[in-house]
């Protein structure tokens, strides 16, 4: 009886996590040294942001049906995590939509993991490749308009992206890729 009874006491009688604490850690970066200073804290930043990664990815991942992929990201979908609007378009790529057709358009492919994804936490927070994109069209004269597709996606590593060239890289006609890969591409 007590080992039955003691899961369902503890369960109702658990205070509900305090939500509203837990979010105004959203908006702390952490570095290294700031959560060495402060383990704790970081912790509870860590798991709030964890949770938050839950619910995004629920909203933007679906199932690769090669099986090859951890996911792919779900085409005309679109989540928050913590205040920053992650938007796929119909294509599967975060960011506006762009015509199949490059046309005049230098078209410019970046390639890689969250890091180029963008799991950005800000509202105002931009993924580099769009960032890119505004300063090339601000700061470069250039001859024919440039387009810049982020084509990042979370956790995939440098093979899951040599995997992905052939069927939904080079299909787009790219004139330059920027492959940027980080903490998933050291196991290789």
């Amino acid at each position: 009886l007590l080992i039955v009874a003691l899961p369902i006491v503890d369960l109702l009688t658990r205070p509900t996590p305090r939500r509203d604490a837990r979010l105004a850690l959203a908006n702390r970066y952490y570095s290294y040294a700031v959560a060495r200073k402060d383990p704790a804290a970081f912790r509870a930043w860590w798991e709030n942001y964890l949770d938050q990664w839950s619910l995004m990815g629920g909203q933007v991942f679906t199932g690769d049906p090669s099986g090859v992929l951890p996911f792919r990201l779900k085409p005309n979908s679109q989540g928050l995590l913590f205040e920053s609007r992650i938007e796929i378009n119909s294509k599967g790529f975060r960011g506006k939509e762009f015509p199949d057709d490059k046309g005049n358009f230098y078209r410019i492919v970046a390639l890689g993991e969250s890091s180029t994804f963008g799991c950005t936490l800000n509202a105002a927070d931009r993924p580099w490749p769009e960032v890119l994109e505004e300063v090339i069209r601000g700061q470069i004269k250039l001859g024919r308009p440039v387009q810049v597709i982020n084509a990042g996606v979370p956790a995939y590593s440098l093979k899951h992206n040599l995997h992905r060239l052939i069927s939904d890289i080079l299909p787009l006609k790219p004139d330059l890729i920027i492959s940027y890969h980080g903490f998933n591409g050291f196991r290789l």
